[in-house]
């Protein structure tokens, strides 16, 4: 129950769906990663309301960095290209 607590406690210090923006990626990882750390039977006592509202979350910052790229990519006048591939050094 302890835990299921902290993802209301977590999700309260958010504010309304409608202001939330990139910069609560950050927070809304965090409590990703809590329910994600929490067993199947812990998982059973974060209401249903607390797992919806996560994900509309997820799904708002999801949708505006998709947005903020596809508005970089308009943007960029020589067009969209491919990321680099970043090499791990310490693999060779």
């Amino acid at each position: 129950i302890g835990y299921a607590k902290t993802i209301t406690n977590m999700l309260d210090q958010l504010p309304d769906i409608e202001n939330i923006t990139t910069k609560f990626s950050g927070a809304i990882g965090e409590i990703r990663k809590v329910y994600d750390g929490m067993t199947d039977y812990q998982k059973r006592f974060v209401s249903e309301d607390d797992l919806a509202k996560l994900k509309k979350y997820e799904q708002k910052i999801k949708d505006a960095l998709l947005r903020r790229d596809s508005n970089l990519c308009y943007n960029n006048s020589y067009g969209c290209s491919q990321p680099m591939e970043v090499s791990d050094e310490k693999s060779r």
